[in-house]
């Protein structure tokens, strides 16, 4: 016996916001396109915007077969073909590497999340597309040098268990060496905000609404401001922080992107920071650690919530699927 089952809600979740990132990301990759000199860069870009669009359509046809209402994402309204660049292709070589390891999460996590054959396949499709593509990008970073690699640490010279309850906090005043765990969530999470720091200084720069410039800025300062303290966790333990280098962004002030975009990317990239650093903090025994991340945590979530605010007022958030309000039904 054959059935059809509707959409289960997580289902309509994962594809609907699987829709709102493909086509904010696709309005970002024709801007790069349109500016890239590097031809290698280049050739990694139109590889990305052809699976983005490839899952931009899968999801649309499942979407038209349910007849559900498309959501309104992003359109060619949210990116300007004539603007001039603001990012120099290394930054935009290391978005796409970025952006392809949060989509390789995203869409193990989407998968596991469905039940109907059809998303399932449409997203083991984006994840092995998302594998590929991050190779791609790591290939050309590594050729050009640029490829920001985790801090090194001396190899292990045996197996050992933990010995006392000194492991997790501080022992006559001072912290246990970090374990290679704790550095490598440090590590990323500083290349994140990294790579986020440069994203913003560009939208504070190029906005239209002096809100959106502000928030930019404010987020770009908490980006730096976190940099700053994880850095200082390195530091102490001698531990060498990734390169911070990631290419100047230049001083264009012509926006490539619209308000709405920038806001959603903004809140977007600061949603995946506070997922990173709620995975690093389960990953850290260290109690200072556990603070740490708990402290950046709440700072991202506030900055997340200012956002949410901002894109209500412009009428900018799109709402989500929603379940009926059986109250209101029943009066």
């Amino acid at each position: 016996m054959s059935h059809n089952p509707s959409l289960t809600s997580s289902e309509m979740a994962v594809l609907w916001s699987a829709y709102q990132t493909d086509t904010m990301v696709r309005c970002v990759l024709h801007h790069f396109l349109k500016v890239c000199e590097d031809p290698a860069i280049r050739h990694v870009q139109e590889t990305a915007l052809d699976i983005t669009e490839n899952e931009i359509r899968t999801i649309r046809e499942i979407f038209e077969r349910e007849e559900i209402p498309l959501p309104i994402g992003f359109t060619d309204k949210d990116w300007n073909p004539e603007a001039k660049r603001l990012y120099p292709d290394i930054f935009t070589m290391r978005y796409v590497k970025h952006m392809t390891r949060l989509g390789m999460t995203a869409s193990a996590l989407a998968k596991s999340a469905a039940a109907r054959k059809d998303v399932r396949d449409c997203f083991t499709v984006a994840l092995n597309k998302a594998s590929y593509l991050y190779d791609r990008a790591a290939e050309v970073l590594l050729r050009k040098g640029v490829f920001v690699r985790p801090p090194m640490i001396a190899k292990p010279e045996k197996a050992e268990m933990v010995k006392d309850e000194s492991f997790l906090s501080q022992f006559f005043g001072s912290h246990r060496p970090l374990n290679a765990v704790e550095i490598t969530h440090m590590g990323m999470n500083t290349e994140t905000n990294l790579i986020g720091m440069a994203l913003l200084l560009g939208f504070a720069q190029s906005a239209q609404h002096k809100e959106v410039r502000d928030y930019a800025w404010k987020g770009k300062e908490m980006a730096k401001h976190h940099i700053e303290i994880l850095a200082k966790h390195l530091l102490e333990d001698d531990v060498m922080q990734p390169a911070t280098w990631i290419g100047d962004v230049t001083e264009s002030q012509e926006a490539p992107f619209s308000d709405k975009l920038m806001t959603f990317h903004i809140t977007a990239v600061c949603s995946t920071g506070f997922g990173n650093y709620a995975a690093s903090l389960a990953a850290s025994h260290r109690t200072d650690l556990s603070a740490m991340y708990t402290r950046l945590m709440t700072e991202s979530s506030q900055y997340c919530l200012e956002g949410a605010k901002l894109m209500i007022k412009h009428h900018w958030m799109e709402q989500p699927p929603q379940n009926k309000d059986r109250k209101t039904l029943s009066q």
